[in-house]
């Protein structure tokens, strides 16, 4: 055998004896209690103790018992009632968008398909819900909306009922 091993080997064993003789003389005690740390826990720690409002004598349950022994044991007057809580309940509030946020999101539908100019006039290829529209500047489109200005990359449009312009940009950019 090695000298290291033997060395290893004798570590082991004492390590074993010091772990052995902690637990030995905590046997008993173990017996008659459950032991944590430095403190003995014993049955009677475990049980429950009210004080009564009516006597000074405390009424003791034990929590490893059935429910029935502990219901014998208290007093009609020292039970709980439970309190019915009434829940309120509020009804979700719809909140209607206004006549500017409609036109926004119909606005917002239209789509600018190309501009061309002919004639140093500026003609807009517009699009909503697979309908095409060709437009002038000054031309109303789908019964709302003026034509304001045509250039080169956008057209600027204006609600008639709710005066807001919006500018689109050609799709794809």
């Amino acid at each position: 055998m090695n000298r290291r091993y033997a060395i290893h080997l004798g570590l082991i064993a004492v390590l074993a004896v010091i772990l052995l003789g902690r637990w030995w003389p905590n046997a008993a005690k173990q017996q008659a209690g459950l032991m944590t740390g430095s403190r003995i826990y014993l049955p009677e720690d475990f049980l429950l103790r009210m004080e009564s409002n009516n006597t000074s004598t405390a009424v003791h349950r034990d929590l490893f018992q059935p429910v029935g022994k502990a219901a014998v044991q208290t007093s009609a007057r020292n039970t709980i009632k439970p309190v019915a809580v009434k829940a309120v309940v509020q009804a979700p509030v719809k909140i209607e968008p206004t006549a500017a946020e409609i036109a926004a999101i119909e606005m917002g539908k239209i789509k600018l398909l190309g501009v061309v100019f002919r004639a140093s006039k500026g003609q807009a290829f517009l699009s909503r819900d697979k309908q095409n529209f060709m437009a002038y500047s000054g031309d109303t489109v789908l019964g709302h909306y003026v034509v304001e200005k045509i250039s080169v990359d956008a057209v600027d449009l204006k609600d008639l009922k709710t005066n807001i312009s919006r500018r689109i940009p050609v799709s794809g950019k």
